[in-house]
Order: structure tokens, then C-alpha cells, then sequence
């Protein structure tokens, strides 16, 4: 069986390779920019996939891909994948996220036998305090560029399948957190600035609430909705852990695990951060016959851990 991954080289993508890759699955993966490191190439899987340069917003591209490499099932994961980025480019997000979205459902749609997870978010629910914590049936109602672009495929892949049939699911995670390169992300960050002896430095107050997610729990989660994919055909599903942080929290936690007497730097200067973001995900971990095996102390550990191999050059 061969899986396509598209934003292979990123965080999660990266990850999730190398389970496929591990499992025996032939992975092919689209890849836009050449760069000398990733977190596939840190994980040391980058030549154990086929890499394709190109981009998702060209469809003849992707078309050939499904072809060449007979792919029978995609994980589309390639996006502008902060807040922040998408807030700098809103346009290259939205061409991304929402037009690159499309373009992989239309070859889809072409190719006639392929099935396609779209990854979405939590943060398609906006900020609606009223309603927390937020269920399946929650309206969607993006507050950021970032959010909107999201909704946007979000939407567009259900539309897919009510319209044209197509076989796809959407999954909307919560915050995913490990070894990854995006050192604009709380956990990175954090530890970073520890391991080189430097005072982290909090954008916001510290106070927004979120889930978090070990990227282990994450990759298995995507692996379930692979092989339970009648379950989740045509629908959008929440995927948390069900386990809530302020950003304070979380940093005490990794300054704890550390073992790190310093005093975090606390700018507050992110004002149009979402305060609380939260899910229900019982409709996915009773259809997936998942749950998260990894506690909050237990992934942060694992994590710290591999920064800490990488910082002495070690790999991940």
C-alpha cells in the first residue's frame, strides 16, 4: 500500500512518515522547498521516502503523483501551520490552506480511487466561550486569518464527499507538541532557551488554555483513522486528550522536568490570542478505539529529552 503525505517534511508530517515507513508502507511525499534540515531528515528518514518537488497547488502534479506511484491513500497535511505566519502572508496561507486543499480533493476526485484525510483543527471553532468545550456540532467560526484558511478546507473536503462521493475525513486536533524545528512554538521554545542557558520568553500572558498532545498519541491517531476509515468517512472529528494547560502551566511543567531555576520572560504582547480552546473527542476515541497513552509529564519528558540528543548533535 502506498500513502502519499503532503507537507511531509513538516512536524507532524514528519513523524507520521516514519511510523508509515516503519509499518511497511511504500511513503511518498510532496515537497515544495529543498531545505538542508528537517525534522524528517533530523528523524533520519528522509531517504527511506520518495520525495517530489512541487507544490499542492499544482494539479497536473498531484494527479501524476497518484498515478506514478499508484497511491492509494493520502494524508494531506501541508499548510502555513501557525497563527502567526498566516497573520504575516494571509494570502499565501489562504492559498495554501484553503486553494491547495482543493486542488488535492479535485485530483481525488480525478483519480477515482484514492481516499484522503484533510487536516483541519481546533482552531476552526474560534473563541466562544459559551460554548466550551467544543463539540463536533459547534459552528465554526474562525476569529484569524490562520483559522478562517483552515475552515475553509475543513468545509470544502465535506462539501467533497456530500457532492461528488468523495472518500475523505477530516480531523481537527488539538495542540500536537515534540521534536520538531519551529522554534516559534511554546514547547520548542521553552526548552530551547533552557538548553542554551537563556530565560524563555512568552509572547502572550501565559493565561490562554489549551489541549495538548504528545505527537506519538497524534501519529497514532492518524494511523486509526486510516484503519478504521468507514468510521469517519465524510465527517469532521475532534481529536484531544480530554487534559487542559494555561501556557504558564505548561512552561512550569518543562522548567520543572528540567530542572531549570530560571524565571520565564513574559512579554504580553500577543493580545489576539484565543483565551480558551477545548474539545469534546469521545465520537473519535470510541469510533477509533483510541486513547492517548502519553501524559502531559511523560511526553514533555520523552521531548526534552531528544532536544537534548539534538542539541549535542545526536540526532533525534
Amino acid at each position: 500500500m502506498t500513502v502519499l503525505v503532503t507537507g511531509i517534511t513538516g512536524f507532524v508530517g514528519s513523524h507520521l512518515a516514519k511510523a508509515l515507513v516503519d509499518r511497511g508502507y511504500e511513503v511518498v511525499g510532496i515537497v515544495r522547498d529543498a531545505k538542508p534540515r528537517t525534522v524528517l531528515s533530523c528523524l533520519g528518514y528522509d531517504k527511506k521516502v520518495t520525495l517530489v518537488r512541487g507544490d499542492v497547488l499544482d494539479l497536473n502534479l498531484v494527479l501524476r503523483v497518484l498515478a506514478e506511484y499508484d497511491v492509494d491513500f493520502i494524508y494531506h497535511l501541508a499548510a502555513a501551520s501557525t497563527v502567526g505566519a498566516a497573520k504575516r502572508s494571509p494570502i499565501t496561507a489562504l492559498e495554501t490552506n484553503a486553494l491547495g486543499t482543493a486542488t488535492v480533493l479535485e485530483a481525488c476526485r480525478i483519480n477515482g480511487s484514492v481516499r484522503c484525510v484533510v487536516a483541519s483543527s481546533d482552531k476552526v471553532y474560534g473563541y466562544q466561550p459559551e460554548m466550551l468545550p467544543y463539540t463536533e456540532e459547534t459552528p465554526l467560526k474562525p476569529v484569524n486569518v490562520y483559522d478562517a484558511s483552515k475552515a475553509c478546507a475543513d468545509m470544502m473536503a465535506r462539501v467533497y464527499h456530500r457532492v461528488y462521493g468523495l472518500p475523505v475525513a477530516v480531523t481537527r486536533f488539538c495542540n500536537i507538541y515534540g521534536f520538531d524545528l519551529n522554534m516559534s512554538r511554546l514547547v520548542p521554545s521553552v526548552i530551547i532557551s533552557v538548553l542554551r542557558g537563556e530565560r524563555p520568553v512568552i509572547r502572550s500572558d501565559g493565561m490562554q488554555v489549551r489541549e495538548y498532545m504528545y505527537i506519538e498519541d497524534c501519529v497514532d491517531a492518524y494511523l486509526r483513522v486510516m484503519e478504521r476509515f468507514e468510521h469517519f468517512e465524510g465527517k469532521a472529528v475532534n481529536i484531544g486528550t480530554g487534559e487542559k494547560y494555561a501556557v504558564l502551566e505548561v512552561v512550569d511543567k518543562i522548567l520543572s522536568l528540567m530542572n531549570a531555576e530560571v524565571e520565564p520572560i513574559i512579554l504580553n504582547q500577543a493580545r489576539d490570542e484565543i483565551k480558551a480552546q477545548y474539545m469534546v473527542s469521545e465520537v473519535f476515541k470510541v469510533a477509533a478505539r483510541w486513547r492517548p497513552r502519553y501524559t502531559m509529564d511523560e511526553g514533555l519528558k520523552l521531548t526534552i529529552d531528544e532536544y537534548k540528543r539534538w542539541f549535542r548533535g545526536e540526532g533525534a
